[in-house]
């Protein structure tokens, strides 16, 4: 909701005129408040807030002796013993080691003991800090149907100057309940923004996704449908959704009471927000970790409804997902190269039934991909619109000619981007003219998420050439203006095709394909590249142009007819190669941008992923070291600074993050010790690689773990239960067998 907001645009914020800049100041104020107040309430919850607060070593080392205490009394509250095995339990029984400090019977880090507790502890952060909470209900909706008395029927949005009025909607009884209002009040009597609502559909994928909505009636408790809606809401919504179900969102209340305690008044939390401009321009800023969760709520609450009832976004909040064939860039592809524009499904079939199963796969990885790009570009907006902070990839895209340029530093085409051309004639601050319609990327991008969800029912991927191999060139051909059609008709270029269906076929990246082939063809295509220069002798780019349409629909046409046309397939693979690194490039600078996916992350490898891509920056995001020192100067500084910081919830995420770490650390966990950190630091330097996967902290942290439980002078090594002829004898010889039977006998 937060995308393309331009800073001097004006909103109304729960009845003040805001520009778009301080709102989204206070936006991500209070959204980084949330994230700092769950956090904090998970660490008082284990009891490790006694342990930042304290000043000498004995001090942390009995709070932490406390804080192993706490584990126990978390399992016991979540009711989990009966999820865990006997010997598990009695773990955490609470010890005192041979200098006096509380400890569990058994380290939290030993194997019996890591994987269930560390679930447990993260799945703490991720559900009570990351994920943040509004107040709100899953309801069933239906719409108007039949004819209507005008006066009578819900109203759609409706354009007022330059706001928008809200969607009419008449709820249950119960709903008014659970917001704390009495159903038996008159409407009319409803103080003013307790009826107004949110509403939003899943997937979330653009300003359409969400509306608003005003309470118009209250329908009785016998009523079997939780939320009437105007008709126009199914459009709108689209066909690939589950369409009956609505998740709305209420603002926060307060219950006002009368001496005696009875409650007289129900009415919403207003944030001061006079209070908060005026605040916001001083140099201490706004200590939003301080206020109560309730008002940050509604600064959030109320920043989505204005700019849902804003006129600029009009075109976005009103947005079909379903478009016809006319409208539709996607489609309108398919019908430039003759092919058909759906795909019928026989569910008698046996091979249409696996198809299904196949595209339903599919189906995940392609939503994963484009809903993770939505974020990605949203952010990059925000970051360049509000923050002025472009990360240009040392190109520039002519809407008219279609050139690129591949900027590099040397005279060949080996893309070592150190600078950048800053531009702003590109879809990130404008719109991309495809022919049928002007369109924001991320609405783009939002075409394609559509047709992933309804892969199953209409799997039109094949056609366009769409899969987890494709998917990131179509993601960074939109973001840098090109249209769907010049992204789908080049990825069905044959030689285009061929060499991505290898790829997908060996689960191997194009990057990897080309290496095989002793890496990418060289820029030598007399009247389609040239080189120019960019300021100075020693900074030469390849200018490239792109085919045009005509072209493309030229070779398809014939290979689908089984002609043979010649073409300088050479070019294409070419482009090929260059798209793909910087397709590369831009994924990862999305999931750097993106720290607040963390709240799938309920592992450690996966919070050690995340934060190693953020600290190990280098010259593998897209914009190169250019925009690598952006990031480490403007959005993550490794010094604490009162510059204003830009888009300060991912700091926050951050932050946390390795806050989260801190706790496991300091647990007993491998986390991120010292020691550790210096070891994967080797690694990586060894292996040439600039950060590790999740996959890989995963088996380092157990090489680790393995390594300290077995080396000499540890429990089990000076068991004997190491020894070769122990283990020989009992897992190899079977002896094991032989134990067992031994024991039954003891029993009986």
């Amino acid at each position: 909701m937060v995308a393309n907001i331009h800073p001097d645009t004006i909103y109304t914020v729960a009845g003040n005129k805001i520009n778009g800049n301080d709102m989204l100041d206070l936006y991500f104020g209070a959204t980084v408040g949330r994230l700092n107040q769950g956090h904090d309430a998970v660490l008082e919850r284990l009891g490790y807030l006694e342990v930042l607060e304290a000043n000498t070593p004995q001090e942390k080392e009995a709070a932490l002796g406390r804080a192993v205490g706490k584990i126990r009394e978390v399992v016991h509250e979540m009711g989990m013993e009966k999820d865990f095995p006997m010997n598990f339990i009695d773990s955490l029984e609470l010890t005192v080691d041979q200098d006096g400090n509380l400890t569990s019977g058994l380290p939290y880090q030993f194997p019996v003991a890591q994987t269930k507790l560390e679930s447990l502890i993260m799945a703490m952060f991720r559900r009570d800090a990351y994920l943040m909470r509004l107040p709100g209900k899953e309801m069933v909706q239906f719409a108007e149907f039949g004819p209507h008395v005008e006066d009578k029927s819900l109203k759609f949005y409706e354009v007022e100057g330059d706001n928008v009025t809200a969607a009419q909607v008449d709820v249950r009884r119960d709903v008014l309940a659970e917001m704390g209002i009495d159903p038996d009040a008159s409407i009319e009597v409803i103080q003013e923004g307790l009826d107004e609502l949110l509403a939003y559909r899943i997937p979330q994928q653009a300003k359409s996704s969400m509306y608003i909505l005003k309470i118009r009636n209250v329908l009785p408790a016998s009523h079997d449908k939780a939320i009437r809606v105007p008709a126009p809401t199914t459009v709108l919504m689209g066909s690939d959704f589950d369409v009956d179900k609505l998740f709305v969102i209420f603002p926060e209340a307060e219950v006002i009471r009368d001496e005696e305690g009875k409650a007289v008044q129900v009415r919403k939390v207003k944030p001061d927000y006079k209070q908060l401009l005026a605040q916001l321009k001083t140099e201490e800023g706004i200590d939003f970790s301080s206020l109560d969760p309730k008002v940050l709520n509604n600064i959030i609450f109320d920043t989505f409804y204005a700019i849902g009832s804003n006129v600029t976004h009009l075109t976005e909040t009103t947005a079909v997902m379903d478009l016809d064939v006319d409208n539709d860039p996607i489609l309108n592809a398919l019908t430039l190269i003759d092919r058909p524009t759906t795909q019928s499904i026989d569910i008698n079939s046996p091979h249409d039934r696996l198809s299904s199963a196949e595209s339903n796969m599919l189906s995940m990885r392609l939503r994963g991909i484009y809903a993770n790009a939505i974020a990605g570009r949203n952010v990059m907006n925000t970051l360049a619109t509000n923050y002025e902070i472009q990360f240009g990839e040392g190109t520039i895209w002519d809407r008219s000619t279609s050139n690129v340029y591949f900027k590099s530093v040397t005279k060949n085409t080996k893309l070592n981007f150190e600078e950048t051309i800053n531009h702003t004639d590109n879809s990130l601050y404008g719109k991309t003219d495809t022919g049928l319609g002007s369109y924001f990327s991320d609405q783009l991008l939002s075409m394609y998420l559509s047709k992933a969800v309804d892969s199953v029912n209409d799997p039109v991927q094949a056609l366009i050439n769409d899969n987890a191999v494709t998917a990131p060139i179509t993601v960074l051909m939109l973001t840098e203006d090109f249209t769907p059609q010049q992204a789908i008709l080049f990825l069905n270029i044959p030689a285009v095709k061929s060499m991505t269906e290898q790829a997908r076929t060996m689960g191997v990246s194009l990057q990897a394909m080309f290496s095989y082939e002793g890496g990418p063809p060289m820029a030598q295509y007399p009247g389609r590249t040239q080189e120019v220069s960019l300021g100075s002798p020693d900074k030469i780019a390849t200018e490239v142009t792109f085919p045009s349409n005509e072209e493309m629909i030229r070779i398809i046409k014939s290979a689908d007819a089984g002609n043979v046309i010649e073409y300088d397939e050479g070019f294409y693979r070419f482009v090929l190669a260059h798209l793909a690194d910087k397709a590369s490039r831009l994924q990862n600078l999305h999931s750097i941008l993106n720290p607040d996916n963390i709240d799938q992350k309920g592992t450690i490898p996966l919070h050690q992923e995340m934060l190693d891509k953020g600290e190990s920056l280098r010259d593998d995001v897209y914009g190169g070291a250019f925009s690598a020192k952006l990031i480490s100067e403007n959005i993550l500084p490794r010094k604490t600074s009162k510059e204003k910081l830009a888009y300060p919830v991912i700091k926050g995420f951050y932050d946390k993050g390795k806050l989260s770490l801190d706790v496991m650390s300091d647990l007993g966990f491998i986390s991120n010790q010292p020691a550790v950190e210096h070891f994967k630091g080797w690694v990586k330097s060894t292996i040439d690689k600039q950060y590790l996967s999740e996959r890989q902290h995963r088996d380092i942290n157990k090489m680790i773990s393995h390594h300290m439980f077995t080396k000499p002078g540890s429990p089990i090594f000076e068991s004997g239960l190491l020894d070769y002829e122990y283990v020989d004898s009992v897992f190899f010889q079977g002896g094991l067998a032989g134990i067992v039977a031994d024991m039954r006998n003891a029993v009986g």
